[in-house]
């Protein structure tokens, strides 16, 4: 049985060093602050992260300004920044980290899948 791709973090910070994206250690430092965001927290990043203001986040998710602020600010503290630039850069570095972990899942899928049917890769 093929073990989940997350948990084998220093795999995947090997590879994201090599290619640039980020160093080793702040590697698994962003995956230990993103893990401790909400759901929803984790959704207004995102929107924070295409420059949406407070007002526009509110008006995509159906709540307030205020609480849209309120979530901002509850995820600067988990992620240790004191801005919005800030949050993007995290949130970027993170899609970054995340499409090559899922690009080598892909890749060790499909091997594995050609071996087993006899296929050359």
């Amino acid at each position: 049985m093929a073990q989940h791709p997350g948990h084998d973090i220093s795999r995947w910070r090997d590879m994201i060093v090599e290619s640039g994206i980020g160093l080793g250690g702040e590697i698994v430092e962003i995956h230990s602050r993103m893990s401790a965001l909400s759901a929803r927290e984790f959704e207004v990043l995102r929107l924070v992260a295409t420059g949406m203001t407070n007002y526009s986040i509110g008006m995509e998710l159906g709540i307030s300004e205020r609480t849209a602020r309120e979530h901002i600010a509850r995820i600067m503290l988990k992620l240790r920044v004191s801005s919005r630039v800030e949050i993007a850069v995290i949130a970027t570095k993170w899609e970054l980290y995340e499409l090559a972990r899922r690009g080598q899942s892909s890749d060790s899928d499909e091997s594995s899948h050609g071996e087993r049917n006899g296929a050359r890769p």
